[in-house]
């Protein structure tokens, strides 16, 4: 039985193995040769047939592509690009395979290194880095290389910098669209490896020096990782020599920060930043050498202690003598100034105002008028006067603020006028003016008594106290008298 039936087919099966071996095997090398990571070594087209048929598109050099299949001398692969993937046939040669197993990860960083040294090719450089990375992530010669890649291919031609996009190399613009640099993003990688010392305070300097984007960019996002890469530095390196100019650029970033936080209503945040922003400021004003970069320093800690808009937290309102009430409330993210008469009915209706302080809130001896300090913008501060019998708003400081503005530079200049009281007859109200020019000096602190009804121009006094925080308004009552009569 055996012998008739089951010997016979077993032969059959092992004559027909051994027939389709061949097959089997090349149907294997093929498997294993498929699926490769490629790079286009000079610009080729893809055509539908590997006899060179029916052609797509061309294909530029340094392109990522991925091997399908293989026929003699053509390749079938599957090409990345910008505005998809694509496949199709091309020369074998005209292929460089980056994960070959036949190539080591020290010959890869050599040919790297290669490229780097004779300036050539940065994005065939990149892709090389790329598949180094892909295989030891830990290796910090690879970042360090890719860092250098990504700084030179900032500096390159739109289609190198499209075409290293695909190897993820990416770029952020600079001066307003104008420019562009490296993201940096291979330098922080390198830096979360802990290297030695003077390759992390390189690759640092480098991110801060040479990637990313500046304080005057307005991409909040980019800014906010920027600042970051600062606060890193300074903290990790306290006596390098660009400790001063690193926390001056610091400051100006964080400051940014804490308006937009402010504006999108999260003032824990913008407090944050705010106190920080003073703190950096702080140590340039009182460590730095050069003259400017001080008043720059100064200039800045004025505008976040002066103009930067205070949270309404609770609402205290403040009477006057004749019985009303007045009080800052804030609702759905909006500020509004009330007034109430003694028996608790609307004096006025409900007026919005922006970036109020509330400590300033102050009526006029005869309860007729209500006068306040606000911030409409950063480096601006302003007292406002609200005639509630007339329902008329003005600003009596204002007239003097064109005489201090004649002592600085040509160009916009930071005013800061602060309300300190209305004298005793309600007529005057005492105002301090200060600022900066455009180029940082200091507009010395001066009061100017103005009239409430704006009749008559702010008169500057001297030495208008006679005790800390006490207005002598005897002698500036007789002064005012004197100069008027």
């Amino acid at each position: 039985m055996f012998r008739r039936f089951v010997a016979p087919t077993l032969r059959l099966f092992l004559a027909l193995f051994i027939l389709s071996l061949p097959l089997l095997l090349a149907a294997l090398a093929q498997a294993a040769e498929e699926g490769h990571s490629l790079v286009t070594l000079r610009t080729l087209p893809l055509t539908e047939q590997p006899a060179g048929k029916g052609r797509l598109l061309r294909i530029p050099a340094s392109a990522p592509a991925t091997l399908l299949e293989t026929r003699g001398e053509k390749v079938l692969v599957e090409v990345r690009t910008e505005k998809g993937t694509a496949h199709g046939w091309g020369e074998a040669s005209a292929f460089f395979t980056l994960d070959d197993p036949a190539l080591d990860l020290p010959k890869l960083l050599e040919k790297a290194r290669f490229q780097i040294d004779q300036n050539e090719r940065a994005v065939l450089t990149a892709a090389l880095l790329s598949e180094a990375v892909r295989r030891d992530p830990a290796n910090v010669e690879a970042w360090r290389l890719l860092g250098l890649t990504g700084e030179r291919l900032a500096l390159g031609t739109p289609t190198a910098r499209s075409l290293a996009n695909l190897w993820g190399v990416r770029f952020v613009e600079v001066d307003g669209g104008k420019g562009l640099r490296y993201d940096g993003e291979a330098h922080r990688r390198l830096i979360a490896l802990s290297p030695a010392p003077e390759i992390g305070e390189e690759a640092r300097v480098r991110l801060l020096t040479r990637c990313g984007p500046s304080a005057a960019d307005g991409d909040l996002e980019a800014l906010s990782q920027r600042e970051k890469d600062l606060g890193e530095f300074v903290s990790s390196y306290p006596t390098s020599p660009r400790r001063l100019s690193l926390l001056a650029e610091r400051s100006k970033i964080l400051a940014t920060l804490a308006e937009s936080a402010f504006r999108k209503n999260e003032p824990e945040k913008a407090d944050r930043y705010r106190e920080a922003a003073i703190e950096a400021a702080s140590e340039v004003s009182s460590t730095a050498a050069e003259p400017a970069r001080r008043r720059n320093a100064d200039r800045l800690i004025a505008r976040l202690t002066r103009s930067f808009p205070r949270r309404l937290d609770v609402a205290r309102p403040v009477s006057s003598s004749n019985g009303l009430k007045a009080v800052f409330v804030s609702r759905e993210g909006r500020t509004f100034l009330e007034v109430s008469k003694a028996d608790g009915k609307p004096m006025i209706q409900p007026y919005e105002v922006t970036g109020v302080d509330p400590s300033s809130l102050a009526f006029d001896p005869t309860g007729a008028k209500v006068a306040w300090d606000d911030t409409p913008s950063f480096g601006r501060r302003r007292t406002r006067l609200l005639d509630l019998a007339k329902a008329r708003l003005t600003e009596p400081a204002s007239l003097a603020e064109p005489e201090i503005l004649q002592t600085g530079a040509s160009g916009p200049a930071d005013r800061y006028t602060t309300f300190l009281g209305f004298s005793p007859d309600g007529q005057s109200m005492l105002v301090v003016f200060e600022g900066f020019t455009s180029d940082g000096v200091r507009i010395p602190r001066r009061h100017f008594l103005c009239d409430v009804d704006g009749r008559r121009m702010p008169i500057l006094v001297e030495r208008p106290f006679s005790a800390p925080g006490t207005v002598d308004w005897t002698r500036l009552s007789s002064l005012t008298e004197k100069l008027s009569g």
